[in-house]
């Protein structure tokens, strides 16, 4: 396990005594981080671009139109500027779907036995993802989930994707649960900084596969949901 950031020492039995834990979805749940990365790639290629794992940081936890932002910004060769940004977000949208269905979408280490533990445990969960509402409801049809979590909310639910707060803010809302009795569950940067500022607690989880620079804000550090599994 990483070391723990900061003096809070939260312990599998400190984590339940949240009211409600909200998780991102995209390469916190489920492993969607690499699928967008072979769907980068194939798309890049199409424009004589290569898609690399820092630019791959760099992207992770970002919503559609500042990815294709971001991207236009580092390949020259991609059609520029906001008149192309539809085409763009089509494409994007079409190689990743095609990818999806090539490789199928699968948990992330950890995810099923954690999300049993809530169940027994009867803790109230949520999911706030920078993801649009069609993969975030494409995906969870695929795994089962469509009753899975009390609340769902998405990019397109909110005004500003993360790293702003809308989508924590908005899911805490809805819970009827304060910011400060939820704890938030993150894979990215812009995720863990966003929840943050919604006033949340947040547990980052270091895909070892990416190695995300390490969020001051996060309260602890771990490599998957394993480790958060321990002992009853």
């Amino acid at each position: 396990m990483i070391p723990l950031l900061s003096s809070i020492f939260m312990t599998a039995i400190d984590l339940f005594s949240a009211a409600a834990f909200i998780f991102d979805k995209d390469g916190t749940l489920i492993d969607t981080e690499s699928i967008w990365f072979a769907a980068y790639e194939r798309w890049l290629e199409k424009y004589g671009s290569t898609h690399t794992l820092s630019e791959h940081q760099d992207m992770m936890g970002a919503d559609a139109r500042e990815s294709i932002q971001f991207l236009q910004g580092r390949h020259p060769s991609l059609p520029q500027g906001e008149e192309s940004m539809e085409t763009l977000l089509q494409e994007r949208q079409q190689v990743f779907e095609a990818t999806r269905a090539e490789m199928g979408i699968r948990l992330q280490p950890g995810v099923q036995a954690f999300l049993d533990r809530c169940d027994r445990k009867a803790k109230t969960i949520a999911m706030a993802t920078n993801s649009t509402k069609e993969n975030t409801e494409t995906e969870l049809a695929l795994l089962g989930w469509h009753q899975r979590f009390s609340v769902v909310v998405t990019a397109d639910d909110v005004a500003k994707a993360k790293p702003a707060p809308d989508v924590y803010v908005e899911a805490a809302r809805r819970l009827g649960v304060a910011a400060s009795n939820c704890i938030a569950f993150e894979d990215g940067v812009r995720g863990v900084q966003s929840a943050h500022a919604a006033g949340m607690k947040v547990v980052f989880i270091r895909d070892p596969r990416f190695m995300m620079p390490i969020p001051p804000e996060a309260t602890i550090v771990v490599e998957s949901f394993e480790d958060l599994i321990g002992s009853e």
